[in-house]
């Protein structure tokens, strides 16, 4: 019930669900003020812009180079996980 003693739906706000999406809103809102800043620093001069091109270009190939390992590492544990779930299984049938 709230301060008037009307009964009201309550909403757990700190479920693992929601609190994802506010981490994620909260970097999204970081990275986004940094590309402001960063996108007014371009404007001031070819040479910024050049720079921040050139690191942005770095940071893209970096970020994709990890996610390939991240996919690729997923894929390696699961097969291991399913080896040794296969291998658990065979052994209770042999005992």
């Amino acid at each position: 019930m709230d301060q008037n003693g009307q009964g009201r739906a309550v909403t757990d706000d700190s479920s693992p669900q929601r609190n994802l999406k506010s981490a994620h809103s909260l970097c999204l809102n970081q990275l986004m003020d940094k590309g402001n800043i960063l996108f007014s620093l371009t404007l001031m001069s070819d040479w910024a812009a050049h720079v921040v091109d050139e690191n942005l270009l770095e940071v893209m190939k970096l970020v994709e180079k990890d996610m390939k390992a991240k996919k690729v590492s997923n894929k390696l544990n699961k097969k291991k996980n399913s080896l040794s779930t296969f291998g658990e299984l065979k052994c209770g049938h042999l005992e």
